[in-house]
């Protein structure tokens, strides 16, 4: 199965709205909540100490169920933090949460420092009865923690109930080590496995990782959250390297996938995944990681953090229906449908659309003096091919824009909406067709020679390509995205 996302960008940035507790920045694991007319996402939030250290709480927002608009950001932290020498009394990062027995259910990951490595970790369990706005521990230790296999950072645990069993996926510590003699020892976890019949009692399937590792042994993996899609589960995830990962983007956290059709046996297929990082300079270009997935209203969304874990908040997608036919259409977009396409598209365009031009005047121009040969998914304008074919005295058109959803791309659109555009072209007796790129983009690049284009001189970051019509091949290749405003 491969999933199309279509991501609806960064939706909550803590450093916009006023946090309580001394909490100023950081909002890390969004795990979701569902209610009648909104969604409540809890996340670990950061204060300061007496003596200048971190501490973790928690905190929510409320937002509208298509995750476009925040509602509410709580007053107060949701939980305190544990008592002096507890397993959570520094912190808890993160807390997953969900509804069993008339209750509101948190299991939290509850942090402590040490001194020979910088923290160990235990999974607690806390409950709500006044609608998630409070919990209480059911006691002051874990449910799950260090044991003989296990010895290290037991934490990360997402539970699912399935039929009378709790099931639960935690992170459990294999081992801490150095780089070299003076850098801080760091840590190496995988993904495990326990089933509980009350919640509170659990059975661990000691020291089995479920996951297999894309890195070697030095992967970690880390907040796994399983969601059944279809008639199959499944698992997302991060991982990164053991060392080298804070400010290396190459070895940082990435998005993992995994399958299984009997909770228990996963097979590992983060090429399914198809979510693409930012463009540069973008909120999650470097790094994302702690996903969450959950199911709202028919539809699956995916939260998770970006650069540097989460400082400035977390961001969103929305899982395409898979079974959804494209429809293939002229001149259907409204001006305000063409300029909402083209900022879901804007960072990928070389360089970004939206640094170049204004776009809401680039899509009225469009809408006015182009035509427009769409790609429509349930509504959604998915892919777009734009081209002025109004000097036909001149008997040359040219091609302004070409455009298709991050979650559509690879699929053919935008190869399809090009021969339609050169079908259209040749009946209107267009002989040559022209369109500009960036010579850095070099898949689109590749596209259009694909389709017939041969590339001219221009300067030293543009090229012109052009097309005579009568030559256009008729054979599907994969897309991109073209550019000239």
């Amino acid at each position: 199965m491969t999933m199309r996302w279509t991501k609806l960008g960064q939706i909550f940035d803590p450093t916009q709205h006023k946090l309580t507790d001394g909490c100023e920045q950081f909002a890390q694991s969004p795990q979701a909540l569902v209610f009648e007319k909104f969604v409540r996402i809890y996340f670990s939030t950061r204060s300061v100490d007496a003596s200048g250290k971190f501490l973790s709480r928690i905190s929510f927002v409320d937002m509208s169920k298509d995750l476009r608009r925040v509602i509410r950001v709580s007053d107060k932290t949701v939980i305190e933090l544990g008592e002096l020498g507890c397993f959570d009394e520094h912190g808890i990062f993160p807390m997953n949460v969900l509804r069993y027995a008339d209750a509101i259910w948190a299991y939290t990951c509850g942090w402590n420092r040490r001194v020979s490595v910088s923290v160990d970790t235990g999974i607690g369990v806390a409950v709500s009865h006044d609608d998630g706005i409070t919990f209480q521990r059911l006691g002051p230790g874990p449910v799950l923690s260090a044991s003989l296999h296990e010895p290290f950072l037991v934490g990360d645990g997402f539970v699912k109930v399935v039929g009378s069993t709790f099931h639960m996926w935690y992170i459990f510590g294999t081992g801490w080590r150095r780089l070299s003699s003076d850098t801080p020892p760091d840590r190496t976890y995988k993904i495990g496995h326990a089933t509980s019949d009350d919640g509170i009692n659990w059975t661990k399937e000691e020291a089995r990782q479920i996951i297999s590792d894309r890195l070697g042994d030095e992967e970690s993996q880390a907040l796994p959250t399983v969601i059944g899609i279809g008639e199959r589960h499944h698992m997302f995830f991060c991982y990164r390297q053991t060392f080298d990962f804070r400010t290396n983007k190459d070895r940082g956290y990435h998005i993992g996938h995994a399958w299984s059709d009997d909770l228990t046996h996963w097979t590992r297929d983060d090429g399914a995944l198809m979510l693409h990082a930012g463009a540069h300079g973008e909120w999650d270009s470097d790094m994302q990681c702690y996903p969450h997935v959950f199911e709202c209203d028919g539809r699956v969304y995916l939260l998770y953090n970006g650069n540097e874990f989460g400082r400035c908040g977390f961001g969103a997608a929305v899982l395409e229906d898979t079974s959804a036919t494209l429809v293939y259409v002229q001149n259907m977009a409204t001006v305000e449908g063409v300029a909402s396409h083209l900022r879901q598209c804007a960072s990928s365009f070389v360089p970004p659309l939206d640094t170049r031009v204004d776009i809401d005047a680039y899509a009225d121009k469009i809408v006015q003096r182009a035509v427009r040969f769409e790609a429509w998914s349930r509504g959604v304008l998915v892919g777009l091919v734009a081209a002025y074919l109004n000097d036909s005295g001149e008997s040359v058109g040219f091609i302004t824009s070409v455009s298709v959803l991050a979650a559509w791309q690879g699929q053919g659109v935008a190869s399809t909406l090009l021969e339609q555009c050169l079908v259209r072209a040749t009946e209107s007796r267009f002989v040559r067709m022209e369109l500009e790129v960036d010579r850095g983009n070099h898949r689109a690049v590749e596209l259009y020679a694909k389709m017939g284009f041969v590339p001219e001189d221009k300067d030293d970051s543009s090229m012109v390509m052009h097309l005579d019509t009568s030559r256009a091949p008729s054979t599907k290749t994969s897309d991109r995205v073209g550019e000239r405003t």
